[in-house]
């Protein structure tokens, strides 16, 4: 039910001020806990809290917000564990193109000393960039380079199958740079957030007339407390 029920709301989380939009700063799963428990306590004061103007609406679409967070936060933990997997690979594949640059680079430059034609001016210019676009840029700029002296290197004795390595890993590299930024700006986290705002806003409305409704009675007014915030 968690998919329909999330579903059914997201037109109203859509909905929400940006503004009023915040990570919660409780974990999700004890933030669902407390939302589920408060219902099961609500529920035996129904009468009592609709007297003190609670919207019975508002009280039994407590666990259907909760379960629709529940839901969007398990897509959001699927993004996760798919971004820790990108970052490993391209932290696994960021060593060896660093190495494989600084390589081509040393080679190209010995290869090359003698020439005339501005290949060296160019090569000094790959070597400037250090961020991780131009190590990529840099794969890509020193096959060409290579492909267009293999005379020099030949003279050298250096095997240009590294050029289309070099040509391959810059395909690769770029296409996990570009899956681990298009997770980190994945949309899900924020429909995460707009899903919690949702259910602490019923939340916060169930207890407000639950502490006013037993504000006399200490047995039933403790279903009502943030526990979690209390424990801090």
């Amino acid at each position: 039910m968690s998919k329909q029920d999330f579903d059914k709301l997201k037109p109203r989380l859509e909905a929400i001020p940006r503004e009023e939009v915040k990570t919660p700063k409780m974990p999700v799963g004890t933030l669902l806990q407390e939302a589920f428990d408060l219902y099961e306590w609500a529920k035996d004061d129904e009468q009592a809290l609709l007297t003190a103007g609670l919207d019975a609406d508002l009280l039994h679409e407590l666990p259907v917000r909760a379960r629709a967070l529940r839901y969007i936060q398990s897509q959001w933990s699927k993004v996760l564990a798919g971004d820790i997997d990108a970052r490993q690979k391209w932290k696994e594949a960021k060593g060896p193109g660093i190495r494989l640059r600084n390589e081509l680079l040393h080679v190209l430059q010995f290869a090359c000393r003698g020439d005339n034609s501005g290949v060296l001016k160019t090569l000094r210019e790959i070597k400037k960039g250090n961020t991780i676009p131009d190590l990529i840029q840099d794969l890509n700029d020193l096959a060409v380079v290579g492909k267009s002296h293999l005379e020099a290197l030949e003279r050298v004795n250096y095997d240009p199958v590294n050029l289309d390595r070099a040509s391959r890993m810059c395909t690769e590299m770029g296409m996990l740079l570009g899956e681990v930024n298009t997770r980190r700006e994945r949309d899900i986290k924020y429909m995460r957030d707009r899903a919690s705002v949702y259910l602490r806003q019923a939340i916060k409305e169930v207890r407000a007339v639950g502490r006013f409704a037993f504000r006399g009675d200490s047995k039933r007014l403790q279903g009502y407390q943030h526990r979690y915030f209390a424990r801090k």
